[in-house]
């Protein structure tokens, strides 16, 4: 099934236009996996026939999706929300993995996106957390019964000062891994087993530890108005981290001959405890700093 929507979707622009659009409209009923849907497919298609080719349907989805959008009543604004969010940041870092066929690539791109997103918001809005905390509390009050409104906004009143980092790093996980989704999948069609070793190959740029070192120690010292942005950028590189600690794992569980339980289980304490995507930031920070391109963690 997978093979035949790739074949239709890399055989033409009306074929990817029509397939995509179909996705998209899927993807409004099944939020959570909207990057998937909506985006891996145009980072194949980018990754496949090339950068214009992904501009191309990118605008042809775009006006498809505004004109069903304005029949509906919408409006337009949720084809500029989908482009903004998920088309333009997945056709730019399938752009980069293209271009140096390195997913570091992919990684870094993503993560200067959600920087600036992070940046963008500080210089906008006076009072990110109490803006964040009206968004809050308007979201809950349309989506929930007035009491457990009330409720939830209390549990979560302590996240609002996060929120602005943890939406611009929901974004870039979404983002890298709609576009890995998407280079997987071209991988499995026209290049078996490329896809894994180059993951294993990814590795971020040693030059990186030292100002995210700083950043930490900033957020611990620094006190004012400069403190929640270094937290933000302090989040954003820590998750950026991760997907390199995460193929080191990858790496070395593979060079050891390790069972795949290993991963299994890598992955099953990634979704229990927090604390494992900061470990494994770690491990990807240790891994990048040590800067050997043949070394296993």
């Amino acid at each position: 099934m997978l093979k035949v929507l790739a074949e239709y979707l890399t055989r033409g622009w009306l074929q990817a236009v029509v397939a995509i659009s179909l996705l998209t409209v899927l993807s409004l009923f099944l939020m959570p996996l909207a990057f998937v849907l909506s985006g891996a497919p145009v980072a194949l298609v980018t990754l496949r026939r090339g950068e214009q080719a992904g501009l191309q349907v990118i605008g042809g989805v775009g006006l498809v999706l505004a004109a069903l959008s304005m029949l509906a009543g919408v409006g337009p604004a949720l084809a500029l929300a989908y482009a903004v969010t998920i088309w333009v940041p997945v056709w730019l870092c399938s752009l980069g993995l293209r271009r140096v066929e390195s997913q570091a690539a992919v990684v870094l791109i993503a993560a200067l996106l959600a920087a600036t997103f992070a940046l963008g918001m500080h210089l906008a809005v006076p009072d990110l957390a109490a803006w964040w905390r009206g968004w809050l509390d308007t979201w809950l009050t349309q989506t929930l019964p007035a009491g457990d409104a009330t409720r939830y906004a209390r549990i979560l009143e302590p996240v609002a000062p996060m929120l602005n980092a943890l939406v611009a790093v929901a974004m870039m996980v979404s983002v890298i891994l709609a576009v890995l989704i998407g280079r997987a999948w071209q991988a499995g069609l026209f290049n078996p087993g490329g896809f894994r070793r180059e993951f294993h190959g990814l590795r971020l740029p040693r030059q990186l530890v030292a100002p995210l070192v700083a950043i930490g120690i900033a957020v611990v010292v620094v006190e004012g108005p400069a403190l929640p942005l270094l937290r933000d950028l302090l989040i954003i590189g820590l998750f950026a981290f991760l997907f390199h600690g995460v193929a080191a794992v990858h790496r070395t569980v593979a060079g050891r001959g390790f069972h795949p339980a290993w991963l299994a289980g890598m992955y099953l304490l990634m979704l229990l405890l927090p604390q494992m995507v900061l470990f494994l930031a770690c491990i990807g920070v240790v891994d990048a700093w040590m800067g050997r391109p043949d070394r296993e963690v």
